[in-house]
């Protein structure tokens, strides 16, 4: 199998370095770069006000789900319908304050993502 490219534009460094130091197999790592890319997507079209390009890092049937209280909204369209405000605000906006990308040989799970809103 083919080594992964890290693009270092798309990368902080130290994620960068990290990545290229792990023992990783290049599928896993594979994985966390793309997991990593589409995080930066969804952060960008969120800044933009572009809910389109940001519904688009999500497949058509995906959920929303608020931790403990359940479903919120099923798809593109019921997730549309619910984020339509938000992407009106004017005050909009989001920055990523932390995140962790974990591996384990089963799955790869992103978690400790956390943006901070000043829309709320």
């Amino acid at each position: 199998m083919e080594e992964p490219k890290l693009d270092r534009t798309k990368h902080s460094e130290a994620l960068f370095q990290e990545m290229l130091e792990t023992e990783l197999p290049p599928a896993a790592l594979s994985l966390l770069i793309k997991a990593e890319t589409v995080v930066q997507k969804q952060l960008e079209a969120y800044n933009a006000r572009d809910l389109e390009g940001w519904l688009a890092t999500y497949k058509p049937d995906a959920e929303q789900y608020l931790l403990h209280a359940g479903l919120l909204a099923s798809g593109h369209e019921a997730i549309r319908k619910r984020m339509l405000d938000r992407f009106n605000d004017p005050a909009l906006h989001a920055e990523l304050v932390n995140h962790v990308l974990l591996w384990t040989t089963s799955s790869l799970t992103m978690s400790s993502l956390r943006a901070r809103s000043q829309a709320g």
